[in-house]
């Protein structure tokens, strides 16, 4: 039987910098490092994204003058 390995976001964001940080492509590394492609991606766009307002309630208005 097979392990898998464990994709947790402390291992995944270490792979994500790795990555980054060696001018390799993408899908080079993830095959490199026995992760699907699909998943690799999801990591990196997952761990890119800023963080997200609450709620719209969050965001003020302010009025346009003329």
């Amino acid at each position: 039987m097979a392990m898998t390995s464990q994709r947790t976001p402390a291992r995944m964001t270490r792979l994500v910098a790795q990555w980054r940080a060696s001018g390799e492509s993408g899908a080079g590394f993830a095959r490199r490092h026995h992760i699907p492609a699909w998943t690799f991606w999801y990591w990196c766009r997952k761990l890119s994204a800023g963080p997200r307002a609450e709620s719209d309630e969050a965001v003020e208005s302010i009025p346009v003058l003329k």
